[in-house]
């Protein structure tokens, strides 16, 4: 069977995530490192030498959040009330220390997300079109 979903992933999906997303501010450790100092981990607590700096960065998601009588309570980690943000696929969330997401001036968290939600929610003919973080506030 044709499809165009590799055409709606490229060209179409980053258009309309900017237009119909919603707004999310994440919120991270970052650390500034001084001239000349090698940017390696530190052995005892693994984090990256400097002076820690906060960061912002505003993006736009598709945002869902989940009621108590949702279809995709099916999956064991989520829980009502969550959210379920649909992120760019080439957005880097894994190097952010300490990463936080605020939506409308609320603090939320990440929760681990499985393989199988991953893929329900953010795959479609083998093409990933977001990268899916399950939220809950405030923790």
């Amino acid at each position: 069977m044709r499809t165009r979903i590799d055409f709606i992933a490229d060209a179409r999906m980053p258009d309309v995530r900017e237009t119909i997303g919603s707004d999310v501010e994440l919120v991270w450790t970052g650390f500034v490192v001084p001239a000349g100092q090698t940017p390696a981990p530190d052995l005892v607590d693994g984090l990256p030498p400097g002076t820690p700096t906060p960061k912002r960065e505003k993006v736009k998601a598709f945002l869902y959040f989940v009621s108590a009588t949702t279809q995709v309570r099916q999956f064991a980690e989520i829980r009502a009330g969550d959210c379920i943000a649909a992120f760019a696929p080439e957005l880097d969330l894994k190097n952010r220390n300490s990463l936080r997401f605020l939506i409308k001036g609320e603090e939320w968290s990440s929760r681990p997300v499985s393989e199988e939600l991953s893929r329900y929610w953010c795959m479609a003919a083998n093409l990933t079109l977001y990268q899916v973080v399950l939220l809950r506030k405030g923790t």
